[in-house]
């Protein structure tokens, strides 16, 4: 059986401009990201842009190991960078030597020390969280469609409903802080095998552009995997 990408772009303007960098988030929930369909997305990437960095969520995924596997923060970054090791060595062997230096791939914790303007970064996020509705509502809105899309899925959770919700916002300042900054740094285009966070497509289409934040300069694009 055979695949496509269909991408779906937000805001809708891409020009040449754009295509000579972008980052590609990796999360280790979706196995076949990096797995079955890693090798049809990289050459996707290859022939619309320039230069990409692969950027895999595994330091990040501490606060998805806390709210649903009962662990602490240290077993949760532990489990999860031992996740990330598996999925950095599959990429790389599947990224022909010719490309190496074109693509990058990242871990999410080293994110922090390239950039370390990121912990300024998670704290304007929590800033417009907390001084505006319309941000408020959509952080709100998406943390709790997540808690409850996980939980229709069979999973469950080792804290409590609301303390739930609260980790998964965390996770969101923290995502949303990373990209704005790699936004700042030229990686405008930010790609995503999947559907990217309303609230960042807010951003892009100038729903909330008078806040101070670089989200609203991104490109969002969502890579849609669909059968020929």
């Amino acid at each position: 059986m055979s695949y496509r990408i269909i991408p779906s772009v937000n805001p809708l303007l891409l020009d040449e401009q754009d295509r000579v960098k972008c980052i590609l988030g990796v999360s280790l929930n979706n196995k076949s990201i990096y797995d079955k369909h890693f090798e049809m997305i990289f050459r996707w990437v290859s022939q619309n842009f320039g230069n990409c960095k692969f950027v895999i969520g595994d330091y990040i995924n501490r606060i998805t190991e806390m709210i649903f596997n009962d662990k602490d923060e240290e077993q949760a970054i532990a489990d999860s960078l031992l996740i990330g090791d598996e999925v950095y060595n599959c990429m790389t062997r599947a990224i022909p030597p010719e490309f190496k230096n074109k693509f990058d791939i990242i871990r999410w914790k080293d994110l922090f020390d390239f950039y370390p303007e990121i912990n300024e970064e998670i704290n304007n996020i929590k800033y417009l969280y907390d001084h505006d509705d319309s941000v408020n509502r959509e952080l709100t809105q998406t943390a709790t469609q997540f808690i409850q899309k996980s939980l229709s899925k069979d999973n469950s959770l080792s804290l409590s409903l609301n303390q739930a919700i609260e980790k998964s916002k965390e996770y969101l300042f923290e995502e949303m802080a990373v990209f704005s900054v790699l936004i700042k740094h030229g990686y405008r285009v930010q790609l995503y095998p999947g559907t990217q966070l309303k609230i960042l497509k807010s951003f892009a289409n100038g729903t909330l552009k008078e806040f101070n934040t670089s989200l609203t300069k991104g490109i969002y694009i969502d890579l849609n995997i669909k059968k020929r």
